[in-house]
């Protein structure tokens, strides 16, 4: 039957945009029938395993010449529309080789926000090539990138060493509106 997968997954799966925005269009694929439907629907998504583990955003700063110069893993630990409302700082050091070697052979430069799932094992999902929105928790425990970028362009030396990251601390997020009259 023309358009009939030939191979078996197993399910679930997602499906996203190539270039989303916290999870609009995003969808879980239970099935055969779900993979079909989306992939019609959506032919320009990209479709990953959904992985069941601990979510992290990874903000960075990769100098002019695709150096690192920070790398600050965050636990996810409530997200809201896609956007974390609660974070914590995790400097797990396998999390953080990830990111430098993925940085290395992309060669990126500038702040970015990588995302990814561990299990484990540390499983990429996203690259966000700017901050990310909850990158102000790295910069409130040390991790001041724009300030590293404000350095590097007008041609001062970046320190030589990482910032010193204050590891296990917690960002909370209020989008709410408070009023007092």
């Amino acid at each position: 039957m023309p358009g009939k997968l030939e191979t078996s997954f197993s399910f679930p799966f997602i499906a996203k945009p190539r270039r989303g925005e916290g999870s609009k269009n995003q969808f879980v694929m239970e099935d055969y029938g779900d993979l079909d439907f989306y992939m019609k629907k959506y032919p320009h998504h990209i479709f990953q395993k959904q992985i069941d583990g601990q979510e992290f955003s990874v903000d960075a700063f990769f100098d002019q010449h695709g150096s690192p110069r920070l790398i600050v893993p965050r636990e996810r630990l409530a997200v809201r529309g896609g956007e974390v409302m609660v974070s914590r700082i995790n400097m797990d050091s396998a999390i953080i080789a990830t990111v430098e070697m993925l940085g290395t052979k992309l060669g990126l430069t500038g702040p970015c926000t990588i995302q990814g799932i561990r299990d484990g094992k540390f499983h990429l999902t996203d690259v966000n090539l700017r901050f990310g929105s909850g990158f102000v928790h790295t910069i409130s425990a040390g991790g001041n990138a724009p300030s590293m970028m404000y350095k590097e362009l007008s041609g001062q030396e970046l320190d030589s060493k990482r910032p010193d990251i204050q590891n296990h601390s917690v960002m909370t997020r209020y989008p709410e509106s408070f009023f007092h009259h």
